[in-house]
Parts: structure tokens; C-alpha cells; sequence
């Protein structure tokens, strides 16, 4: 009798610890693992990727980012389709109505009609109102960036935000092309006194030496005379001034103009110039990074800390005449411009987890998608990331105005169409991502990739119809 009262009480036991069993993971699977974390993406325009420890830089250059890289998924060969691309530009399908749909919060800055006409959006589809751009201004004005941090610490605290999704975006670093390099700029600020002398007596002598690129062709200037003159003496066809004239406060433009960039090359100035412009390109990157550790801080905050994702993502690099190529980015398409700085950390997240294989930058929005819904968190992350990154074993790249592009394949190879020059090239990644050519050694490669390369290309663009150059 006893020994059939067990036995019935170990088949009951056996039941409800697998009825217990079944309950806790649908408890888990539909609470936990569907939790909807706040999401806090930074974005940084124009920041090479190589000037961040995971991506070969010196740590001292940008010790915050560092940190928060090294307990964050590190995208080690994130590649843009642009050489000028935005990443709030990845996000436009984000539209208050989605948002709200998936059960998130905004705040922030709406958008303006100017911005909304720029990305050409109808005014019912425009952008959910969580872009906070932060001007150059901002981050060497520590008045204005306390008040920026301010405010955004009393958004993202206040739990009835939760969950929310917002973007906060830095162009800062535009600023060593001296679109803001004025007389009473504080640009000059982060810079030594031999340096500040160097960079004042270039634009006080502007006029007297044309063929100098940075300091002629990039000097901001209100000064109506001033230009006049300078038009009157630059070495420019009709159409060329006429195209200044209309955005006189910078002289970006003129880049385009091979006969004064290469004048330039050629110039005594040239050494001295690109010397100081890598300095004050570094030099600003700093100081982004000194106020992006106030942003850091405000996650002391155990319970923000333990409910918010954040994001970190690059939008294209820049160039120094490097490998050939162009000054400034949209004109190249080398890996300066197109490889991206990209982090994802998860909340309690302390150790760094590297992702070498080749991942789309579009592919974040599809990091967001499964974010938003609940679909993806840190047990499952990884296997995500490494099944989607299947879909990016090639990608396409192209620069702004057509004349070059590339298909990158598999941290291997990149083929690199120029089409003024009618060439088509091979190069093979070797250490340090120095690329050879080996066109001629693997020509059979060469041409099954050219035979490819349209057919990718129209495949890519499908999914990046939105995204355009410089937007």
C-alpha cells in the first residue's frame, strides 16, 4: 500500500515539476526575453574608426570611447554603402507613428521643415522627434554642453520616458576643414601657441597665397569685400564662382578643383598644412571624447544602467590624401571613409565581445527592428549577429558624385571600379587592413567580381533607397 502511495506521489511530484518547468519558460520567454530595453544611440560624424583602440588607435586618444568599447559588441569591419553617409539617415523609417506602435517613447527636438524637405519627407512621415543634434559649438562650449546634458539627463531618468529611443548626434568634427576656422573661432583654442600663430597668419594672408588649400579654399568668412576679392583671383571658370557665391560663408566646394588641390600638393606650405590639420582633427576628437565621459556618467544611475542599451555608431571617416585619394570625404572610397566605428552594450555588459566578420552599417536597422520588439537581447545576440552577417559577405560602396566604387568581399578582397580613369583594380586586405594590388595575380577573381558587382549593387540599394550622400 505504502509503496503505491509513493509511487502515485513521485508521478504527481514528476508532473507538476514539469508543469513548473514548462510555466517558467513561458514566463521567461514572454517577460524576460521579450523585455524592451531603452535604447540611447550617439552617433559621430566624421570620426575615423582608427583613432579608437579596437580599430588599431592609441587609447590615450580617446580614453572614454575606449572604455565603453571595451565592455561593448565591437563591430571590428562595420562598412558604410557611402563615403559620406549619415546614420540618422539608417533610421528614417523610424517615424513617431512606428514608434509609438512598438510601445516607445520619444522626446528631443522635433524635426524642422528644412530638415524634413532635406531628407525629402512629406510632413506626415517625418521622423519621430528624437534627433537631438548637438553643434560644434557645443562641445567646446561647456555652458552649452552642460545645458545639453542637463537636459537629457532629466529625459532619460524619468521613468515615465521608458521605454524610449533617442539619438544623440555630434558633427563636430567638421570643424578641422575649417568651416568654422574664423578669427574669433574657439576652434583655436585646442591648439598650441607656435600652432595658433601658424593658423592665424594663414587666414590674416589668405589672399596672398591661393595655391594653399586649407586656408583659401576652407576660410569662413562673412567679410562681403573680402570675398569679392578672393573671387576675383581664384583660378575658377564662371560656373564654379557662381556656385561659391551662392554658399559664401565656407569655401568647401572648391575641393573639387584638382588644378588648386594639386597646386597645393606641390606647394611649400603643403607639409605644415596637412600636419597641423591632422593635429587639430585629432585634437578636436579629444575633446568630443571629454563630453561624450558626461554622457557616460549619467548611467551611474543603477536603474537607467540596468534598462538601457546604448548604441555607438561613426557615419563615415575622413581623408588626408591618404592612398591617393581625395581630400575630405565623399570623393574617395577608400577604407578611411567607408569603415565605421559601431558598439552595442547591453546592460550589466563587462567584457568586450569582437565581431570580426564583415557586417553592413544598414544592418542596424535591423538591430533596432529586434530590439524595439523584443526579439534580440544579450544571451541571443551574438548568434543574431553572426546569422545576419551571412548577408553581408560582399558589400557595395560607392563616393558621391559616382566617378569610383567597390565591393568589399569578406575582409578579403576589394575590387575598386574608377570610372574617369576607365580601371578596374584588385586588392587583397593584408595586415593592418593595407590593401595590394594583385590584379594581375588574380585576374580570374577580378572578373567574376565585375560580372557581380551591378547585380550586388542593385540588390544593396533596395534596402538603402533612403539613404543619400551627405544626408
Amino acid at each position: 500500500m505504502k509503496s503505491k502511495f509513493f509511487k502515485n506521489n513521485s508521478k504527481l511530484s514528476l508532473i507538476v515539476f514539469i508543469v513548473f518547468v514548462i510555466f517558467s519558460f513561458f514566463i521567461y520567454r514572454n517577460f524576460y526575453s521579450k523585455k524592451k530595453y531603452n535604447i540611447l544611440i550617439i552617433s559621430y560624424c566624421s570620426f575615423r574608426a582608427d583613432l579608437l583602440q579596437a580599430y588599431g588607435g592609441e587609447y590615450q586618444q580617446a580614453p572614454h570611447l575606449n572604455d565603453f568599447a571595451n565592455s561593448s559588441y565591437v563591430f571590428k569591419n562595420l562598412i558604410s554603402n557611402l563615403s559620406w553617409s549619415n546614420v540618422s539617415g539608417f533610421f528614417l523609417f523610424l517615424t513617431k507613428k512606428y514608434v509609438e506602435d512598438m510601445g516607445y517613447k520619444t522626446f528631443g527636438n522635433p524635426w524642422s521643415a528644412g530638415l524634413a524637405q532635406y531628407y525629402d519627407l512629406k510632413p506626415n512621415t517625418v521622423m519621430a522627434p528624437f534627433l537631438q543634434v548637438i553643434q560644434p559649438s557645443s562641445f567646446l562650449d561647456q555652458r552649452r554642453v552642460k545645458y545639453e546634458i542637463g537636459r537629457l539627463e532629466k529625459n532619460i531618468t524619468d521613468q515615465k520616458n521608458w521605454p524610449f529611443i533617442h539619438i544623440l548626434h555630434s558633427r563636430a568634427s567638421h570643424v578641422p576643414y575649417a568651416k568654422n576656422i574664423r578669427n574669433y573661432t574657439s576652434v583655436l583654442d585646442v591648439l598650441s601657441e607656435d600652432e595658433k600663430i601658424y593658423v592665424k597668419s594663414a587666414i590674416e594672408n589668405s589672399s596672398n597665397y591661393l595655391n594653399r588649400l586649407p586656408f583659401i579654399l576652407m576660410v569662413s568668412s562673412r567679410n562681403e569685400n573680402f570675398l569679392k576679392k578672393l573671387y576675383s583671383k581664384l583660378p575658377l571658370d564662371k560656373n564654379e564662382k557662381e556656385k561659391i557665391a551662392e554658399n559664401h560663408s565656407h569655401f568647401i566646394g572648391l575641393i573639387d578643383n584638382k588644378y588648386l588641390v594639386n597646386r597645393w600638393k606641390r606647394s611649400t606650405f603643403f607639409e605644415g598644412d596637412i600636419k597641423i590639420l591632422k593635429k587639430l582633427y585629432k585634437k578636436l576628437s579629444s575633446e568630443i571624447d571629454q563630453s561624450y565621459r558626461s554622457i557616460f556618467n549619467l548611467f551611474e544611475d543603477k536603474e537607467l544602467a540596468k534598462n538601457t542599451v546604448i548604441i555607438f555608431l561613426t557615419d563615415h571617416g575622413e581623408s588626408f590624401l591618404e592612398n591617393g585619394e581625395d581630400f575630405f570625404h565623399g570623393k574617395g572610397i577608400s577604407e578611411e571613409l567607408i569603415k565605421l566605428a559601431g558598439f552595442v552594450k547591453f546592460p550589466g555588459q563587462e567584457n568586450q565581445v569582437l565581431f570580426n566578420e564583415q557586417f553592413f552599417v544598414g544592418g542596424f536597422k535591423y538591430i533596432l527592428e529586434k530590439l524595439m520588439s523584443g526579439e534580440i537581447n544579450q544571451n541571443n545576440f551574438e548568434s543574431f549577429i553572426e546569422k545576419k552577417s551571412l548577408e553581408y559577405k560582399k558589400i557595395y560602396s560607392t563616393n558621391c558624385d559616382g566617378t569610383k566604387d567597390s565591393l568589399r568581399v569578406e575582409n578579403k578582397w576589394k575590387l575598386v571600379r574608377n570610372f574617369l580613369t576607365e580601371e578596374s583594380k584588385l586588392y587583397e586586405f593584408q595586415e593592418n587592413n593595407k590593401l595590394i594590388d594583385v590584379s594581375e595575380q588574380q585576374s580570374g577573381l577580378l572578373g567574376q567580381l565585375l560580372a557581380e558587382i551591378d547585380m550586388i549593387k542593385g540588390l544593396q540599394d533596395r534596402n538603402t533607397q533612403d539613404i543619400v550622400c551627405g544626408k
